[in-house]
């Protein structure tokens, strides 16, 4: 797509548009050109980016990481804490990161995580199993942070909020695990 121009994503029409700033811009854009997202303007990285994550599907990202786990040849390895839908899973094993073992709480989760990965659920990320996990080189954490978000209906509540301890907590992890 030329740079200056913004698709129309119900016409995918190019419209030039002047670079834009601030969110009240953004909207005034958005309007004028019918665009229904931020993402509409897109730049040739946009669209690279777009389809290196589109093209790869869940039952690659399985074969791949399972191949790496049972041939040990996976030099790079993470664990991801708080796992839930494995999107960060799925970037890292897009990015050619063997996911080992990760923690999860809800059981359907868990379950989604050994089925992508091959690897183990460690259960809950503040739990004693997290100790005996192996060692990874690349440690990611999901763990929840919207009482500290802007967006969402709570209030920023911090670690007092009813997940924000979470947040906090996951240093400890962190620190124990040692990536």
């Amino acid at each position: 797509m030329p740079r200056g121009c913004a698709a129309n994503i119900a016409g995918n029409s190019l419209k030039p548009f002047k670079t834009v700033s601030t969110q009240e811009e953004q909207k005034t854009v958005r309007r004028q050109t019918g665009a229904k997202q931020d993402h509409a303007w897109n730049t040739p990285l946009t669209k690279q980016l777009t389809s290196w994550r589109r093209d790869f599907k869940i039952d690659m990202a399985r074969v791949q990481n399972t191949t790496k786990i049972n041939s040990s040849s996976g030099e790079w390895t993470v664990a991801i804490l708080g796992s839930g839908g494995c999107l960060d899973t799925l970037s890292a094993i897009r990015a050619g990161v063997t996911a080992v073992w990760g923690s999860e709480i809800d059981p359907e989760q868990q379950k989604m995580f050994v089925d992508l990965t091959g690897g183990i659920c460690m259960g809950d990320t503040f739990g004693p199993t997290i100790e005996s996990a192996s060692r990874v080189r690349y440690l990611k954490s999901g763990q929840p942070c919207t009482d500290y978000s802007r967006s969402g209906m709570r209030k920023h509540r911090g670690a007092s909020g009813n997940t924000g301890w979470m947040f906090v907590k996951q240093t400890d992890v962190i620190l124990r695990v040692q990536p």
